[in-house]
């Protein structure tokens, strides 16, 4: 199966600026990292991170639903582990596809954040039921990385057209 043609590599600088939507890492962002971290070393168990990870972003960032999706054994899939904001009954059930036409199977393949401000207007994927049926329209994602490579993603979104700077 193919994906998306590849997007031309850019440095990062080209990331932040005028126009493409993307804030440059501030004080906030530190803080929210720093606190996180801080959590981890306090509680070393996994599951309580991961729900405090969810929380936290949803109030720092303002937006809708927040998801931890983890990869699971042998890449069959990705688990949604962690989530705030999602119908009752989602959280270690929902199991999203790992293909390119998701945006978190999009987000892994590229290896990037990846930004969405309208998922129907989306080029790049069409994006998974879990999404569409929940009425999300902006989002954005990230790869949880681990010692021994790519662990899951982490996302949030909107259910109002929002641009993520």
């Amino acid at each position: 199966m193919t994906g998306p043609p590849a997007q031309p590599e850019r440095p990062a600088s080209a990331l932040y600026g005028a126009g493409n939507g993307v804030a440059p890492p501030n004080l906030a962002d530190a803080s929210l990292v720093a606190e996180l971290g801080k959590n981890a070393l306090l509680k070393p168990d996994l599951r309580r991170i991961l729900d405090e990870a969810v929380n936290l972003v949803r109030q720092r960032i303002r937006v809708d639903m927040v998801k931890v999706l983890e990869l699971a054994p042998g890449r069959e899939g990705l688990l949604l582990t962690a989530g705030v904001g999602w119908p009752a009954g989602y959280v270690g059930q929902v199991v999203v596809p790992l293909i390119t036409e998701s945006q978190a199977g999009y987000t892994l393949q590229h290896g990037a954040s990846v930004v969405v401000e309208d998922l129907k207007n989306e080029t790049r994927f069409r994006g998974m039921p879990l999404l569409h049926d929940n009425g999300a329209v902006s989002g954005i994602s990230t790869i949880i990385r681990g010692h021994s490579g790519d662990h899951g993603i982490i996302s949030a979104h909107t259910v109002s057209k929002r641009q993520f700077t």
